[in-house]
């Protein structure tokens, strides 16, 4: 049993096919790719923080219900082997966690089905009849390395003894161990690149 070491999984389009959870609702809202991208700039060039961030993109919904909220969001596709691949981690012991800058509904959902019992994503804030009046930046996109190194201090294990599963640049953490790229959409600065969870878990039988 290795109770060493802990795996980061990133969510959207590494879990789940879809590539965002936000873009899922965006979608659903019809709303304007353009001023998405807009607010995505500001946030990246670090003009905003996260919870501005989040701010603006919530206000284009225009107040939905959770329940529409969580109806588009159960719409979700995990990909091929996903489930089998969890099962294999937690038998050779290794710790699990999901950190996503995705939404906690989502988020959360993914986790009960596969059993992982640590999460970490945004959350949407509804009021007493259950409509939407804000949220909070609890993944910041840019700064997942402090989630990591709390997740460090919290269950006493090394940085170096984190693997990190994600589909992006802002999932290639500095400093962990192992970092894998799972069907990336561009090259990243990963210690391995798969395509599927055979290849990804073929790397764990031949290297960790």
């Amino acid at each position: 049993m290795l109770l060493d070491k802990f795996v980061i999984f990133d969510l959207d389009g590494t879990i789940i096919k879809e590539n965002s959870a936000w873009e899922m609702l965006h979608k659903h809202f019809k709303v304007d790719p353009s001023i998405v991208e807009k607010n995505k700039e500001l946030y990246e060039k670090k003009i905003i923080d996260v919870d501005r961030w989040i701010e603006m993109d919530i206000k284009l919904w225009k107040n939905p219900h959770k329940k529409t909220i969580e109806d588009v969001l159960k719409k979700y596709t995990l990909i091929e082997g996903i489930k089998e691949f969890v099962e294999y981690l937690k038998k050779r012991g290794f710790i699990l966690g999901i950190v996503s800058s995705g939404i906690d509904i989502l988020a959360e959902k993914v986790a009960d089905e596969l059993g992982i019992d640590i999460c970490y994503s945004n959350s949407l804030i509804f009021d007493e009849k259950g409509f939407l009046i804000g949220g909070k930046g609890n993944v910041d996109l840019l700064r997942k390395k402090e989630i990591a190194k709390n997740l460090s201090e919290k269950f006493k294990i090394p940085l170096k003894n984190f693997i990190i599963i994600g589909d992006t640049r802002y999932d290639m953490i500095d400093g962990v161990g192992i970092k894998i790229a799972l069907n990336p959409k561009e090259k990243l600065d990963a210690d391995y690149t798969v395509n599927s969870i055979e290849e990804l878990k073929e790397v764990f039988e031949r290297e960790i």
